[in-house]
């Protein structure tokens, strides 16, 4: 449920919002801000909607790549 319908990320982490009816545009440039590095930024080279699916009690995403 984290991911789905939190109502705020913390600031370090607040570029990796994949909530339900979350856009991210191409060039977008995600980074952790947090004190112990997790990998490089990465920009987006197209854009992305996360529309999550319920089935019961179970949360699906499809993402195209």
């Amino acid at each position: 449920m984290h991911y789905i319908n939190q109502d705020s990320y913390s600031i370090d982490t607040a570029d990796f919002d994949f909530r339900d009816k979350s856009k991210y545009q191409a060039g977008t440039i995600l980074q952790y801000k947090t004190p112990k590095p997790y990998g490089e930024d990465l920009s987006l080279n197209q854009d992305y909607d996360f529309n999550w699916n319920k089935i019961k009690d179970l949360y699906f995403l499809k993402v195209k790549v």
